[in-house]
Formats: structure tokens, sequence, C-alpha cells
């Protein structure tokens, strides 16, 4: 997706905006049942990203990141990201994320999706 930037490792995806390093002001990690293929690593990461954002968009300076990763029979979630400023908001946004990550139709969803990519 244009004006994101993606890197793949082992077992591993990390999305983040293109020409920002990733940093974790703010971070909240969930675990999903199951494993992954890269390319359903990168669908779960871009969806997550859509969802956090959508519920800071209301944050000026808010630059998510999403990492998504295999450990063992689970899927780990790492979503958070940074702020290009200082605005006091990094536990609203934490909670927010936290909210995101915890939303069982969002986890449905994105375990529907990425079964689909398979």
């Amino acid at each position: 997706m244009k004006g994101w930037a993606v890197t793949q490792g082992d077992g591993s995806t990390l999305l983040h905006r293109a020409g920002h390093p990733p940093v974790w002001s703010v971070e909240t990690t969930t675990a999903l049942p199951g494993t992954c293929s890269p390319n359903q690593r990168l669908r779960i990461a871009h969806q997550v990203r859509q969802d956090i954002w959508r519920a800071n968009r209301q944050v000026r300076g808010f630059l998510p990141v999403v990492q998504v990763s295999t450990d063992g029979h689970e899927t780990v979630i790492r979503a958070g990201g940074s702020l290009k400023t200082r605005s006091g908001h990094a536990p609203t946004i934490a909670a927010a994320v936290a909210r995101v990550l915890a939303d069982e139709r969002n986890r449905t969803r994105w375990q529907a999706h990425a079964r689909r990519i398979a």
C-alpha cells in the first residue's frame, strides 16, 4: 500500500509510515490463535493499522505502527505508534488501541480475512 513501509523477517511483519522510523511511544499487545503466512500477517497488519488509526484519527501527529508475528501456535499483534508532537494524548491513544485489539468483532474479522487469503 502506498505510503507504508513493510519489513518482513523471520515470522514477523512490521508496518509503519514510509519515511518515518517505527517508534513505539504507545503500544499494546494481543494474541490470536493459529499462525499466519507472510501475506496473511501483512493483511492483518493493514487491517489493525486502519482500525487503530480510525480510533485515534482526532489526534494530530499520530503515526500507527503494527507488528504481526508468529510465536508457537499463535499470532501476536503489537500495535501502537508514535506521536510527532508532545500532545499528552499517549494514555488516550494507548486505551483506544487496547480497545481495538480487545474487540471481538475486530479479532474475528482479522482472522476470517487472513483465512480467505491463505
